[in-house]
C-alpha cells in the first residue's frame, strides 16, 4: 500500500496506521537526481502489499513534517509499527541498501500462503484453503497455521482431525491464541452435536447393505454435502455417474458442488473423473 503524506493524514497514516503493521515512513527531496530511481525502487518493492504501507512524505511540500520525525540525512527511511520507531535508513545507505533493508519488514512466503488460506476460508473455498495452509505449515509450523488448517477441517466436517490438532496444542500456544483456541473449542462442540443428530450413519450403512441402490448415493451426498464433507458427496455422486452418466441430477449436483469449492488440485482431479466419463 502506498501512501501520499500530507498534512490532513500523518496521524491516521504513521501512528493509527501502524497499529499491527509496518509503516515505512520515506522521506524525500523530490530535487534530489537520485531520489527518483529510489521512489520507484521502493514502490515497485511495496506495491500493493496488504501487510505494509510506504508513507511517502515529499519535504519540498511539507517541510514541517521533517521536525515530526528524528532524521538527520536526506532522503530517510523510517520502519514504525504501534506507534513506535523499531528501524531506520539514511543517507547514502537508503541509495545502496533498501532493498534489502525493505525484505525485512515484507512478509515471509509462509505468511502469504496462511494470508491465501484465510481468504479462502472466509469465502468458504475449503479445499483451496487447506492446500495453501498446508504449504504454509511446511515452510513453519506455527500454532496459528495449525488452528487454520483445524477450523477448515471443522467445516469440512473431519472432526476427528481437528480435535486432534486443537487437543495437541501446548499450554503456551493456547494462551498466545486464546479467542481463536477458544471459539474452534466451541464450533467443535457443536459440529460433532450436529454430527450426532445426523441421519448419516444410518444411509451409509443401509447404501453398504444395498450397493447398487443409486438413490440411496444421492441421498448420502445430500447429507454429506450438507455437512460440509463435500469431497465424500462427490464420491458417491460419481459412483452413481459411473453407473448411470444421466442419473436424474447427480451430474448437475457433482458440478454445483464443485462450483463451490474454488480452485485447487483437488477440484481439477473431480472435475477431470467427470469428464473422463462423459467424453
Amino acid at each position: 500500500m502506498i501512501i501520499e503524506i500530507d498534512r490532513t493524514n500523518v496521524q491516521s497514516t504513521i501512528i493509527e496506521g501502524s497499529v499491527d503493521r509496518y509503516v515505512v515512513v520515506y522521506l524525500f527531496d523530490p530535487q534530489d537526481e537520485k531520489t527518483g530511481a529510489l521512489t520507484s525502487s521502493l514502490e515497485f518493492q511495496i506495491g500493493e502489499n496488504q501487510t505494509i504501507t510506504l508513507a511517502k512524505v515529499n519535504l519540498r511540500e511539507t517541510p514541517e513534517l521533517s521536525r515530526m520525525l528524528p532524521i538527520s540525512a536526506l532522503p530517510s527511511l523510517i520502519v514504525i509499527r504501534d506507534g513506535q520507531m523499531v528501524d531506520r535508513l539514511e543517507g547514502d545507505d537508503a541509495y545502496t541498501s533498501s532493498s534489502e533493508f525493505i525484505k525485512k519488514f515484507l512478509p515471509q512466503e509462509d505468511e502469504l500462503l496462511y494470508q491465501d488460506a484465510a481468504e479462502h476460508l472466509k469465502n468458504e473455498r475449503l479445499d483451496a484453503a487447506m492446500e495453501k495452509i498446508a504449504a504454509a505449515i511446511a515452510i513453519k509450523d506455527k500454532a496459528l497455521y495449525r488452528l487454520t488448517k483445524a477450523d477448515i477441517l471443522i467445516k469440512q466436517n473431519k472432526l476427528e482431525e481437528a480435535e486432534g490438532i486443537i487437543s495437541g496444542l501446548s499450554m503456551q500456544e493456547q494462551l498466545d491464541n486464546d479467542d481463536y483456541y477458544k471459539n474452534l473449542q466451541s464450533t467443535l462442540s457443536l459440529a460433532k452435536q450436529a454430527a450426532a443428530d445426523s441421519p448419516i450413519e444410518d444411509l451409509k450403512k443401509q447404501a453398504e447393505e444395498d450397493p447398487d441402490n443409486l438413490e440411496l448415493k444421492i441421498e448420502l451426498a445430500v447429507q454429506y454435502n450438507k455437512l460440509n464433507q463435500k469431497t465424500e458427496a462427490l464420491d458417491q455422486l460419481y459412483e452413481v455417474l459411473k453407473k448411470d452418466l444421466n442419473y436424474k441430477d447427480a451430474k448437475k449436483t457433482y458440478l454445483d458442488i464443485l462450483e463451490t469449492m474454488g480452485s485447487s488440485s483437488t477440484v481439477s482431479g473431480y472435475r477431470r473423473k467427470l469428464y473422463t466419463l462423459m467424453y
